[in-house]
């Protein structure tokens, strides 16, 4: 048998693995949306480009109930540098947050920040400017990249990372990030534009971390067993966590009980009286040295209280 039939050997994995296992919704938000938008990218010169199925329309939204763009939207990006910049955010961001919260967590947040600043530009685009589509700005997964990050900086906005290899503080590296996708990669779009985006992905974002919201909190009240089914607990039950009561329990079979200590000391008393009646006291090793001494101070014991 190889070392790689070893049980030890197959139980190890590297860092980078354990990465992707704990953060597959991140992983399989940034793939998706990546494949997508390549797709998008080949058929555009197409009789039919699918891009114009995703895209935001706000004209097909209201008229024809294709609400599903909310989401859509942001797999379309008309430039592909705007593109990798959100989804090299949201993958640098995303897997601390996804460990942090959970992946349906993390995915619902992706999944409601993307809708909000949709929404936000729908009501743009249909009420304050109205425009055709084909000349409304593709965007891509900028909302729920700028999310994240304003996310991730509410919960330490005072943490050192290093921004281009210089060392400074996290909120000044969002504030950053911020002002160049607005000025530098949506130059072209309005202004308007640009604050529908960013005020109410980042908004929620912040409003989210400041108060700790969790949208998934739905599921917990799902999850309860009917007041008919449960079992009832008395008062001192009640009153205790159920992690404190299972870590007493544990702590409680871990912990031998006195008898069975003497009978351990005794059964080692005996091997060492029988190597020292053979080899002598010199013969004797540390550990065995320091039982022989814990013995005797047992049996004096034992002796004072009788």
């Amino acid at each position: 048998m190889g070392y790689q039939d070893r049980d030890y050997f197959r139980e190890e994995h590297t860092p980078y693995l354990d990465l992707i296992r704990s953060t597959r919704v991140c992983w399989g938000v940034v793939i998706a949306i990546a494949l997508v938008a390549c797709l998008c990218l080949f058929t555009q010169d197409s009789a039919k480009p699918l891009q114009d199925y995703l895209r935001l329309d706000p004209e097909a939204m209201v008229n024809h109930w294709q609400w599903y763009r909310l989401v859509t939207a942001s797999f379309v990006a008309e430039n592909p540098w705007h593109l990798l910049f959100a989804l090299v955010i949201i993958w640098m961001i995303g897997h601390e947050l996804e460990e942090l919260v959970g992946g349906l967590e993390f995915f619902m947040f992706t999944l409601v920040t993307t809708m909000l600043s949709n929404l936000a530009l729908t009501v743009l685009y249909r009420l304050i400017a109205p425009q055709p589509a084909d000349t409304i700005p593709a965007l891509g997964p900028i909302a729920p990249a700028m999310a994240m990050l304003a996310w991730a900086v509410a919960l330490s906005p005072h943490r050192t990372v290093n921004y281009f290899f210089v060392p400074m503080p996290f909120w000044i590296v969002g504030f950053l990030t911020i002002v160049i996708d607005c000025f530098f990669f949506q130059q072209r779009a309005p202004y308007e534009t640009r604050f529908a985006v960013h005020v109410v992905s980042v908004g929620f974002a912040v409003l989210y971390a400041v108060f700790d919201w969790r949208l998934t909190g739905w599921s917990r009240w799902i999850k309860q067993p009917r007041l008919a089914t449960r079992r009832p607990v008395s008062m001192a039950a009640r009153t205790v966590p159920k992690e404190r009561v299972y870590q007493r329990e544990t702590a409680q079979e871990l912990i031998p009980s006195p008898r069975t200590v003497d009978e351990q000391l005794e059964a080692k008393l005996d091997a060492i009286l029988e190597k020292v009646s053979q080899t002598g006291m010199d013969s004797l090793t540390e550990q065995e040295k320091t039982t022989l001494q814990r013995a005797s101070e047992v049996m004096k014991r034992r002796k004072g209280t009788h």
